[in-house]
């Protein structure tokens, strides 16, 4: 069943679409600290901090994506013909213990 996000869900999608920004913003000190501590030579950043930093960015990118659609959905096969569909996130997103 596709049906509209109701406001509890609005607000989860703000939360998680806020520790995301925080986990990039943490993302982008630890590569700034990493690009100071290597005198400017790209040959000493760490591959894991270029790889944490296009994680973080990749998270930020799908919150906010999931934060823009309008709809939940419960049933993939059931609910993919719906017109609003497209713009519906999983009704399991929102299960307590679901965590980014």
């Amino acid at each position: 069943m596709v049906r509209k996000k109701t406001t509890k869900h609005k607000i989860a999608d703000h939360k998680r679409l806020a520790k995301a920004q925080n986990k990039l913003l943490e993302a982008g000190k630890e590569f700034r600290e990493d690009l100071y501590s290597a005198e400017f030579d790209i040959n000493w950043i760490r591959i894991g901090t270029v790889s944490a930093l296009l994680d973080s960015t990749q998270l930020v990118s799908c919150e906010l994506e999931r934060s823009e659609q309008t709809h939940i959905y419960t049933h993939y096969e059931e609910d993919s013909e719906h017109e609003n569909y497209k713009s519906a996130t999983p009704a399991q997103y929102y299960k307590k213990g679901v965590n980014i």
